[in-house]
């Protein structure tokens, strides 16, 4: 999720930026590769197409992406999903990309797995009845992804895994309590 912050700050680096100026310069490619998520978003849904960019561009979303957190990527990625929800006829690439979007957010924050509800609102393919296919691929990417990052901290990465920091936190009992009452949750 830092990709786009590193690759600002690196030619910001090379055009001999103080560290301000690669700090801003970081922040201005994260808002672009975000903007870029929403176009392609935008692009994708043919439904609440308004509502979609409405939230794109809320404030908080804008204040989000123009920041040197991951927050924006995900955020974007985030809206990505969606927006192939939404699209009018949906193609192998868009599930590759659909599921692609997932892995990587399911691997950030495991909150993410309730954009799962949103697939029942996938348009019906001809050759195609339901969307089990959709789901087997989202989670084979989320265990291609998780995979990755095992590997990368195993093998690659000379830090070890960061523990939280409160030993109360439990994700699984995060996730539990989102399931505990849906309604709620989507409220």
């Amino acid at each position: 999720p830092y990709l786009p912050q590193a690759a600002g700050i690196a030619i910001a680096r090379l055009a001999g930026f103080s560290a301000l100026g690669c700090m801003y310069a970081g922040r201005i490619a994260n808002l672009l590769f975000y903007s870029f998520l929403c176009y392609l978003a935008l692009r994708a849904s043919s439904r609440f197409r308004a509502v979609l960019a409405a939230l794109c561009m809320m404030p908080l979303s804008l204040f989000l992406a123009a920041s040197t957190s991951s927050d924006g990527f995900l955020l974007g990625l985030t809206w990505l999903f969606i927006g192939l929800c939404l699209k009018e006829q949906i193609k192998n690439f868009d599930i590759v990309l659909l599921a692609a979007a997932f892995g990587i957010l399911f691997c950030a924050k495991y909150s993410y797995v309730s954009l799962l509800l949103l697939l029942p609102l996938l348009s019906k393919r001809e050759h195609k009845k339901n969307n089990f296919d959709v789901l087997a691929a989202c989670l084979a990417a989320v265990a291609v992804f998780w995979g990755l990052a095992t590997l990368h901290t195993a093998y690659a990465s000379n830090y070890v895994p960061i523990p939280y920091e409160n030993g109360a936190i439990d994700p699984a009992a995060q996730l539990a309590f989102i399931f505990s009452n849906i309604p709620r949750y989507c409220a």
